[in-house]
C-alpha cells in the first residue's frame, strides 16, 4: 500500500472521528474467544503523556504534558507499579536519561529544560537550564560528557548544549520546527522538520547541515536501524513511514497506511519501538486507537514487510520496546471516554475541569500477549464500532441528503459559538458542511484537542470539499 497523500492530518483526524473511531471500555467478547480490551493493558494513568524512555532497564519514564498537570512519572517494570513523580511547571515532548549521572532531561514548555536526578525509580532535585532564545524545546538526543542536543522547534534551531554547567556551546538554523533528534553511528544527527516534509542529516560536533532528505508531510519520530543503516520516519499529515537510506542520504521507501479504494486518509502515523530479537517494528497509529506492525529481515538485503495490526487505547503518543522485559509500553495520549464534565444535577462549583477528565495512560503488552492479540484493520478501526442506524435516523438522513435527482433542503448555516468557561483547556467546536449547488449538509459539534494546556482554544472549520460525498458512511463491500 505505497501511495502519495495530501490532505491535512487535523482534517482527516476530525473526519476519520466522525466517521466512528472506536472506543473500548471493559472486556468485548467474541464468538470464538475472549479478548481483552485495552483499558485491561493499562499500568498506569497519565495526563497526556508524549514520550517515554526506559531508566537502568526497569523504570519507564514518561513526560506529562498534561491536560491538567505536568509532571514526570515512573512505573516500576519489576514491581509493576508507579514508583515515582515529580511535578513541573510545563513539560513538552523531549525526554531523556543519562544512565552515567542518573539525571532525566526533559523539554519544558517554555525555553528551557528541566535536569532530574533519578534515585532507583524516584525522582529528587529539580533543576532548570535557561536556553535564551530556544522557543518550545522539543527532541532531545544526549551527546558525549554530559552534553545533548535540544531542538527548539519554534525558531528553527539546534543547540548542542552542556546540561552539566547549563551553557550553551553552540546553536545553527537548521530547517522549519525541527522536532525529533536522533543520533547516528557516524557520529551526524538526523533532526525531523515537521514543517518542512523532511529529515536534516546534521554534523553533531559542528551542526553544519549536510543534507536535507525529503519525505511525507509532518515527519516526526524516527527509528535508527544500524545494521541496515535506515532510518524510519513517521510522517503523520501524510499517514507514511519513510525509510531513509543514510549512507546515501535519500529515501528509498514509502509505506503508506490507508485503506483501500477509499480516498480519505487518517492513520496518523505517530511513534515507532522496534523488537530488535525478533525484526518487529511497531508503528503508534494515533488516530484510529492501533498499532500497525512491520517486520525487518536481514539477508543480503533489508526486506519491509506489513504483520499485522491491532488496538491499543485511546490516541497512542509514544512506544517504547523494554528488551530486558520483553514488553512492549503504549501511551495513551487521552483517555477513551471523556463524556460530560458536569455530572447530574452539577452546580457551578462542584464539577471537575475538562482537563482533569481527559487525562491518559501508560499499557503494557507483554510478547506472548502481543502474539495473542486479536487482529485488527483500518477498516475495522473506522468503520467496526460504527453504530447502526435506526430508522428513524435513516429517514432523516435521506430528508436531508441530496440525490441525483433532488437537492437537499437546506441552504444557509448560521454558527453561534458560546463560550464555556469550564472548556478553558481543550475546547472547539467544529462545522461540516457542504452548500448551494453541492446540496449536502452535514453539520456537527466536535471538541478538538488542542495541545496547549494553558491557553483557550477555539477553532471553526470548514472542510466541506474533504467530506463532500461521503455522508452517510458506507464500508466498502470489496
Amino acid at each position: 500500500m505505497i501511495m502519495q497523500a495530501g490532505s491535512s492530518s487535523i482534517k482527516r483526524l476530525l473526519i476519520l472521528a466522525f466517521l466512528g473511531v472506536p472506543t473500548f471500555v471493559g472486556t468485548t467478547k467474541t464468538k470464538n474467544s475472549d479478548q481483552q480490551s485495552p483499558a485491561s493493558f493499562r499500568v498506569a494513568d497519565a495526563d497526556m503523556p508524549l514520550n517515554l524512555v526506559e531508566a537502568d532497564d526497569r523504570w519507564i519514564i514518561s513526560t506529562n504534558s498534561g491536560w491538567h498537570n505536568a509532571y514526570l512519572q515512573s512505573y516500576d517494570e519489576q514491581q509493576h507499579k508507579i514508583s515515582g513523580h515529580v511535578a513541573l511547571a510545563g513539560a513538552w515532548y523531549g525526554l531523556a536519561y543519562d544512565v552515567k549521572r542518573k539525571i532525566v532531561l526533559a523539554s519544558s514548555a517554555e525555553s528551557s529544560i528541566y535536569a532530574v536526578a533519578f534515585n532507583r525509580g524516584t525522582f529528587a532535585r529539580i533543576r532548570e537550564i535557561e536556553l535564551a532564545g530556544c522557543l518550545l524545546p522539543a527532541g532531545l538526543a544526549l551527546g558525549a560528557d554530559g552534553t545533548a542536543w535540544v531542538a527548539c522547534s519554534q525558531n528553527e534551531t539546534v543547540l548542542q548544549i552542556d546540561y552539566v554547567s547549563g551553557r550553551v556551546l553552540r546553536s545553527a538554523q537548521i530547517g522549519a520546527f525541527p522536532y525529533v533528534i536522533v543520533p547516528l553511528s557516524s557520529g551526524n544527527l538526523a533532526v525531523s522538520l515537521w514543517g518542512q516534509s523532511a529529515v536534516a542529516i546534521v554534523k553533531g560536533d559542528t551542526l553544519e547541515r549536510l543534507a536535507i532528505v525529503p519525505v511525507g508531510s509532518h515527519p516526526g519520530a524516527m527509528l535508527y536501524l544500524p545494521r541496515a543503516q535506515h532510518l524510519l520516519v513517521t510522517c503523520s499529515d501524510s499517514d507514511d513511514v519513510s525509510v531513509i537510506d543514510v549512507r546515501k542520504q535519500t529515501e528509498t521507501r514509502r509505506f503508506h497506511l490507508n485503506i483501500p479504494d477509499i480516498p480519505v486518509g487518517g492513520a496518523e502515523p505517530i511513534a515507532l519501538a522496534h523488537d530488535a530479537a525478533t525484526g518487529d517494528i511497531y508503528v503508534a497509529l494515533a488516530a484510529v486507537n492501533a498499532v500497525a506492525v512491520l517486520q525487518a529481515k536481514f539477508d543480503r538485503r533489508i526486506e519491509y514487510s506489513f504483520s499485522r495490526m491491532f488496538g491499543v487505547g485511546a490516541f497512542p503518543t509514544a512506544l517504547l520496546f523494554s528488551r530486558g522485559f520483553r514488553t512492549l509500553l503504549v501511551a495513551e495520549g487521552r483517555n477513551t471516554v471523556t463524556g460530560p464534565n458536569a455530572p447530574a444535577n452539577a452546580t457551578a462549583t462542584n464539577y471537575p475541569r475538562i482537563g482533569s477528565v481527559l487525562g491518559g495512560g501508560v499499557e503494557a503488552y507483554s510478547t506472548a500477549q502481543l502474539r495473542e492479540m486479536r487482529p485488527t484493520s483500518l477498516r475495522h478501526q473506522v468503520y467496526g464500532s460504527a453504530p447502526a442506524e435506526s430508522d428513524l435516523a435513516k429517514e432523516r438522513i435521506a430528508y436531508f441528503s441530496s440525490t441525483h435527482s433532488k437537492s437537499g433542503p437546506i441552504e444557509h448555516v448560521f454558527y453561534i459559538l458560546k463560550e464555556n468557561r469550564t472548556y478553558d483547556q481543550v475546547t472547539a467546536i467544529l462545522g461540516l458542511f457542504c452548500l448551494a449547488q453541492l446540496s449536502l449538509l452535514i453539520t456537527m459539534l466536535w471538541r478538538a484537542i488542542s495541545f496547549c494546556s494553558t491557553t483557550s482554544l477555539w477553532m471553526v472549520m470548514s472542510v466541506r470539499t474533504a467530506i463532500c460525498g461521503l455522508w452517510p458512511p458506507q464500508p466498502p463491500t470489496t
